[in-house]
């Protein structure tokens, strides 16, 4: 809702999200590996600037796989 992110669990912003993701994206460069894949899980009331922003974000950082993760229909109560 507020455009809070997290990776790992930990709190980050923009220019944090970017930080982590890169370091990960080039270690797996130099490993000879593709960059490591994000699963991202925004609010149901997440605003769609925020969750592009931190589409924006991943890929600028050298991520080019993102899934996102979804709850079925119904699993927590509605």
């Amino acid at each position: 809702v507020d455009g809070n992110m997290y990776v790992g669990g930990g709190a980050v912003d923009r220019q944090g999200l970017f930080d982590a993701l890169s370091q990960r994206s080039l270690a797996a460069s130099a490993a000879g590996q593709l960059p490591p894949k994000v699963h991202m899980k925004a609010d149901r009331n997440a605003r769609y600037e925020h969750v592009a922003r931190a589409l924006y974000t991943i890929q600028t950082a050298g991520i080019i796989e993102v899934s996102f993760l979804t709850e079925p229909k119904g699993a927590n109560g509605g």
